[in-house]
């Protein structure tokens, strides 16, 4: 079975054919095809080709079946002796 470790938005992720993964917002609409020029590893069962840090030429194209946002969370703690409060998430200094 061919799987291959892509990065993309910071993270990796390894993929396969069929496989459906949860990435960062892309810059594509729904309905067409990303492509990830990222690899980082390629393996088809017999050999395993690795990058240093990436493989030259070689991307992996995917459909983007949806783009959606999540709700902006936040926390924010506060107590203790001396009343420290600690902010962080969306809107902390």
């Amino acid at each position: 079975m061919a799987y291959a470790i892509i990065r993309t938005g910071g993270r990796q992720f390894r993929v396969a054919e069929g496989d459906t993964i949860d990435v960062d917002l892309l810059d594509v609409e729904p309905g067409k095809t990303a492509s990830f020029g990222d690899v980082l590893l390629f393996a088809d069962g017999k050999d395993l080709t690795q990058g240093n840090p990436v493989i030259a030429g070689a991307k992996v194209t995917a459909e983007v079946l949806e783009q959606r946002r999540t709700i902006k969370s936040s926390r924010l703690n506060t107590g203790g002796a001396k009343a420290i409060t600690a902010q962080s998430g969306t809107g902390a200094n």
